[in-house]
C-alpha cells in the first residue's frame, strides 16, 4: 500500500499546528520518526497545558475543542484531530495521544510499511 503525501502531510501539519499553539515561548516541541520492519512510527511532543484524561476520547469528534475560551479567537475549527485520526484509519493506521496536565502531549500515530 502506498500512502496519499498530500492527506499524511496534513495530518502532519495538523497535529504540528496544534503542538505549536499550546506551547509557551521557551517551550519545546519534539518530532520523532521511528522505522521498523513492518511499520513507520511518527510522534510530536510538547510541553503545552496537557489535556485532562476525561477529555482525551472526546479529541477526536469533530468540531471539539479543548479550551473553549479559544473558540471564537479564529483558533481552529475542531476538525483537525477528527480529519487526522480519519486519514490515519484510510491508511490503515493508527493514531494516539497520551498527555499529562501541565506537562504537555504527545500525539503518535503509526502507518504500515508498503509491500515491496
Amino acid at each position: 500500500m502506498s500512502g496519499d503525501a498530500d492527506r499524511l502531510a496534513q495530518v502532519l501539519i495538523n497535529l504540528l499546528d496544534n503542538a505549536l499553539r499550546v506551547t509557551s515561548t521557551g517551550g519545546k516541541i519534539i518530532i520523532t520518526a521511528l522505522e521498523e520492519p513492518a511499520v513507520i512510527s511518527i510522534s510530536i511532543s510538547d510541553t503545552g497545558h496537557g489535556i485532562a484524561e476525561e477529555k482525551i476520547p472526546l479529541i477526536w469528534e469533530r468540531f471539539y475543542k479543548i479550551d473553549k475560551s479559544r473558540a471564537r479567537e479564529g483558533a481552529g475549527t475542531g476538525l483537525g484531530l477528527a480529519i487526522s485520526k480519519k486519514i490515519i484509519e484510510l491508511h490503515s493506521g493508527s493514531i494516539e495521544v497520551t498527555s499529562e496536565l501541565g506537562e504537555g502531549s504527545t500525539f503518535s500515530f503509526t502507518l504500515p510499511k508498503a509491500k515491496r
